[in-house]
């Protein structure tokens, strides 16, 4: 049988170790769970891209500085083909979306937003005709040529 000290030595290291464990496993301050980012994922993407329109037409952009610095599409419609190719000064890619409008006769609206490093959807309007667009950036070692789509 033990004697009181060696007791009274047994249960105050026991009292001690379950007072620590509780005392740290019982910080208020520190998260109970992953943490999870709360602002907008911005995607990088810079690169060229290319892809198709809704109406099986080719459409390229490069984007240099998060700026979409050229954008060329192929548009059918009523009664003639639009093939525009554009270089806006100041297309600013903003919370993953883009928007320009092109001065020709009808005007043509596009608008674009990224849903990933690789990946952007789109829209395009030109007088009565509007449809969608869909891209993947290219590889680096790929290059896009911006002549007659």
């Amino acid at each position: 049988m033990k004697n009181p000290i060696q007791k009274i030595g047994i249960v105050t290291a026991l009292f001690c170790m379950a007072l620590f464990l509780f005392l740290t496993g019982c910080d208020k301050e520190s998260p109970t769970g992953p943490v999870i980012p709360t602002g907008p994922v911005i995607y990088t993407v810079d690169g060229s891209w290319s892809g198709n329109t809704s109406q099986s037409e080719n459409v390229s952009f490069t984007v240099a500085s998060s700026k979409v610095t050229i954008f060329k599409i192929k548009i059918i419609t009523v009664g003639f083909t639009q093939e525009t190719e554009t270089h806006p000064s100041n297309c600013m890619i903003t919370s993953n979306s883009f928007s320009l409008s092109v001065p020709t006769t009808p005007t043509l609206t596009i608008t674009g937003k990224f849903t990933s490093n690789t990946s952007a959807t789109g829209t395009f309007t030109l007088g009565s005709t509007s449809g969608t667009w869909t891209a993947s950036r290219l590889s680096p070692t790929q290059k896009l040529v911006h002549s007659k789509i």
